[in-house]
């Protein structure tokens, strides 16, 4: 073997063969060495905590694929309003849910569960342009939990919502003129309640 010589300096050839005679047992964020054992640990462990979390997820997926979904449609007849009211005369199209109660003063009883609600609707005030404005609400047991407000020019675009709605409940919607009796239609609007069991 030729002869060379070394471009490192005694200093620095002492502090690599001390890195090789006492190598550190586990991974740490330096440029020390690390025992093939301690790697191997280290990775073992890394292995077992993403096998855990793949299990866990396994069975949220599975939990999730196990869920029946059934769902109440309901329709409301197209409709012209001259007055703040509740939103009464829907019509129950189906129901797969066997869990929902609608009353005559427009309110839905969900039993207990997972539910989300979609409503859709095209509302118009009929008098475009003249300041008027009406805002539908969705209230639980009395109580607003969404509103949305338009203005008095006429909509072509339906309004939709969609929320999660807590089982055990009560629900309706409510409409309001601004001012009152001004003229807001409703046309092709449905409520739709998805449970999930």
């Amino acid at each position: 073997m030729a002869n060379f010589i070394l471009d490192n300096t005694a200093s620095d050839i002492n502090t690599a063969l001390g890195k090789v005679l006492s190598p550190d047992t586990s991974p740490t964020q330096t440029d020390a060495l690390v025992t093939s054992g301690g790697v191997k640990t280290y990775v073992d462990n890394a292995i077992s905590v993403v096998s855990s979390d793949t299990t866990a997820i396994e069975a949220d997926v599975a939990a999730l694929q196990s869920l029946s979904v059934k769902q109440a449609v309901f329709s409301f007849p197209d409709k012209t309003f001259h007055s703040s009211q509740s939103l009464t005369g829907w019509t129950l199209l189906s129901d797969s849910t066997g869990g929902v109660t609608y009353n005559a003063n427009g309110t839905f009883t969900l039993g207990s569960g997972l539910w989300v609600g979609f409503f859709s609707s095209l509302a118009k005030e009929i008098n475009d342009n003249d300041g008027d404005k009406f805002t539908f609400s969705l209230r639980k047991n009395g109580s607003n939990i969404w509103s949305r407000s338009l203005d008095g020019a006429s909509h072509t675009n339906p309004l939709i919502v969609q929320r999660s709605l807590a089982g055990s409940n009560s629900y309706d919607f409510y409409m309001y003129e601004f001012p009152t009796n001004t003229s807001t239609s409703l046309e092709n609007t449905v409520f739709v309640l998805t449970k999930y069991d």
